[in-house]
C-alpha cells in the first residue's frame, strides 16, 4: 500500500500552529498526520493508545484522531478511506469533545489531549431534582433507589430525564440505569413496588410495569431498568455487542449525543452527583448537537434520524465533526445496511414528534430518507397528524408516487396484513369519482376487499373516499334483514354450488340499495325465484 500522506514529529509544524503546539506537548501529543492519508496509512505509524493531530495538505492544523478510532474503521473495512473522514474537526468556538477512552479539548488554536475523568462533574440540589418530578414517580425512584443500596449498587437517572432536569422541566421520560445484577434486584424492585417485569431484552434491560397510581399521575405506564454496559460493533448498522460495565462514564460513552451522555446518581433527600464526561450541559445550554466519537454513525445508522429528531425538539446546530460524520454516514451508503423494520421504526418515531416536519425536513436534505428507501423522498403529507400514532404510516405511503410504493410493499415483508391493500386503494383511486353514480351495493363490494382500519385512515384525509364509506355504512345499518338461507334454497331443489351464494349475494344487494320491499322470508323467496340465475 502506497503512503500518501507524512507523520512527523509535532515540532516541525509551521509557525501558525505555535499555540497548538505547546498545547499539544503538554498533553503528550507528538505526532501530526498530514493529507492525504487514508485511514489504514495513518493507523500503520499511529502509537499504540496514541492520538494525533491532523493537519491539511497547506500543513494547517485542522483536527485530531486517536488510535482507537482507526483501529475500529480498519476492522470494519474502511481502512482504505480518507483520514480526513474519521477525526474530530476544530470547532469554531471553545469547547469539549471526547473519545471513548479519552477527553479532546478545545484549546485557543487546535486541541489538547487528557484522560477522562470519572469522578462526578457537578452536584444537583435535591430540590433542583425534585421540582422535576411528580410525586408519585418520586416514590417509586426512592424505592428503587433503596432496594439498589441494600444489593450494593447505585440508581443512575439518565437520558431525557437528565435534561429535563437541568432545564428545570417537568420529567415526562423516565430512563434509569443501574450498576448491579438485575436479575436479582429486578425481581427485588417487582416485589417491593407490588407489580410485575413486562419482559426482559436481550441486553438485560428490565422493562417494570409502574402501579395504577403512577400510571394516573404521570401518564408513564412502564420503566426501563438498564445495566451499565459497553458496546461494540462488528460492522456498520448491526446491533451491538453488549459487554458489562461498572463504571457510569464507560456506559455514557457508548450513547449518541452529548446531550443524551449525562447522568444523575439519584439519592432522596441528598446532593445528587452529576456525571457529565462529555460536556453535555453545556452543548444543552448552547443548543449544539454533538456525537461522541466520529464513528458514531457509521456504528449505528439510526443514530441520524435521533440526531434529526433532537435536532428538531431541542432547536440544535451542529458542530463540524458531528456535520462530517453525516456525510461520511451518507456517502458510505452505511443505511442500506440496517434492517427495513428497524427503519420503519425510526420512521415512526419521527411521526410521533410534535413537529415531525422538521426532522423530515433535516433528513431529506441530507440525502438520508433517500437511501432509507425512495418512497420517502417526497415532502412529508400535511395529514400525518390526523393520524393515530401508529397509522401516521399510511399518509406518508399514500403521498408517494406509485410507483416507488409497489417496490417498497414488494420489499418490507413485515409490512401489518392490514396495510397490504394500500397499493390496490391507490391504483383504484379514480373508480371513487364513479362509484359515487353507482348502486350502494356496488360501493360495498368495493371496499370489502380492504382492511377497515386502512379505509378509515385513508378517509381521514380523502373526502371522496369518506363519502362512499359514510354511504355504504348507512345503508348496511339500515338494509332489511336477509331471511333466507342457503339450506332454503336447497330444499326448494336447487342444487348445492356457486349460483346458490350468487343469488343470495343478489339478494343481499337489492336490499342494501332498496331495490324492493321484502320485509318476509316468503317475499325474499318471491323475489328469488323471478331472478335471472334462478333456474
Amino acid at each position: 500500500m502506497q503512503f500518501n500522506g507524512s507523520i512527523h514529529d509535532i515540532h516541525t509544524q509551521p509557525a501558525h500552529s505555535t499555540a497548538m503546539e505547546t498545547h499539544a506537548r503538554a498533553m503528550n501529543i507528538t505526532a501530526t498526520i498530514q493529507l492525504p492519508c487514508t485511514i489504514g496509512e495513518a493507523r500503520i505509524a499511529m502509537p499504540a493508545q496514541g492520538v494525533a493531530c491532523v493537519a491539511d495538505a497547506r500543513g494547517v492544523l485542522i483536527g485530531v484522531v486517536d488510535e482507537a478510532t482507526l483501529t475500529h474503521a480498519i476492522a470494519i473495512g474502511f481502512g482504505e478511506m480518507s483520514l480526513a473522514q474519521c477525526l474530530w474537526q476544530l470547532p469554531t468556538r471553545r469547547m469539549s469533545v471526547y473519545t471513548p477512552t479519552g477527553r479532546v479539548t478545545r484549546v485557543a488554536a487546535g486541541y489538547a489531549y487528557a484522560v477522562v475523568e470519572t469522578d462526578a462533574t457537578d452536584a444537583i440540589a435535591w430540590l433542583h431534582v425534585r421540582q422535576s418530578l411528580p410525586d408519585a414517580l418520586a416514590d417509586v425512584l426512592a424505592q428503587i433507589a433503596t432496594i439498589a443500596r441494600q444489593h450494593n449498587a447505585q440508581l443512575f437517572v439518565v437520558g431525557g430525564a437528565v435534561r429535563s432536569v437541568l432545564q428545570s422541566e417537568p420529567i415526562t421520560d423516565l430512563d434509569v440505569a443501574m450498576n448491579g445484577d438485575m436479575a436479582v434486584i429486578g425481581p427485588a424492585i417487582a416485589q417491593q413496588l407490588d407489580t410485575t417485569i413486562i419482559q426482559r431484552s436481550l441486553f438485560d434491560t428490565a422493562t417494570l410495569a409502574m402501579p395504577a397510581h403512577v400510571i394516573v399521575a404521570t401518564g408513564i405506564s412502564s420503566i426501563d431498568i438498564v445495566p451499565l454496559r459497553t458496546e461494540t460493533y462488528t460492522h456498520p448498522g448491526a446491533l451491538p455487542v453488549v459487554y458489562p460495565a461498572t463504571s457510569i462514564v464507560r456506559d455514557l460513552g457508548r450513547r449518541d449525543l452529548t446531550i443524551n451522555a449525562m447522568a444523575i446518581a439519584y439519592q432522596p433527600d441528598q446532593t445528587m452527583p452529576l456525571y457529565d464526561p462529555f460536556a453535555g450541559r453545556d452543548d444543552l445550554l448552547h443548543r449544539r448537537a454533538r456525537i461522541l466519537h466520529p464513528m458514531s454513525l457509521i456504528d449505528d445508522p439510526t443514530r441520524l434520524v435521533r440526531l434529526a429528531r433532537f435536532m428538531a425538539r431541542l432547536h440544535l446546530h451542529m458542530d463540524e465533526t458531528t456535520r462530517q460524520a453525516i456525510r461520511w454516514a451518507v456517502d458510505a451508503q452505511v443505511i442500506r445496511h440496517v434492517s427495513r423494520q428497524r427503519w420503519i421504526n425510526e420512521i415512526q418515531r419521527i411521526l410521533d414528534e410534535v413537529h415531525p416536519h422538521v426532522a423530515w425536513t433535516v433528513l431529506r436534505r441530507w440525502g438520508v430518507l433517500n437511501q432509507i428507501d425512495p418512497v420517502f423522498v417526497q415532502r412529508l403529507s400535511p395529514h400525518v397528524q390526523q393520524l393515530p400514532s401508529a397509522w401516521r404510516i399510511i399518509a406518508v405511503l399514500w403521498s408517494a408516487p406509485l410507483a416507488p410504493l409497489i417496490q417498497f410493499m414488494a420489499r418490507w415483508h413485515e409490512a401489518p396484513k392490514s396495510l397490504r391493500g394500500i397499493v390496490t386503494l391507490r391504483q383504484t383511486r379514480r373508480q371513487w369519482r364513479w362509484l359515487q353514480r353507482r348502486p350502494t351495493s356496488q360501493v360495498v363490494a368495493y371496499l370489502r376487499a380492504f382492511d377497515r382500519l386502512l379505509l378509515t385512515h385513508v378517509a381521514a384525509f380523502e373526502p371522496q373516499l369518506a363519502a362512499l364509506v359514510q354511504r355504504a355504512d348507512t345503508a348496511q345499518a339500515t338494509m332489511g334483514t336477509l331471511m333466507v338461507r342457503g339450506d332454503d334454497l336447497v330444499a326448494l331443489g336447487l342444487p348445492k354450488g356457486a349460483n346458490i351464494g350468487r343469488l343470495l349475494q343478489a339478494l343481499h344487494d337489492a336490499l342494501i340499495d332498496g331495490a324492493a320491499d321484502m320485509p318476509t322470508h316468503d317475499m325474499q323467496i318471491a323475489w328469488l325465484m323471478r331472478h335471472p340465475l334462478w333456474p
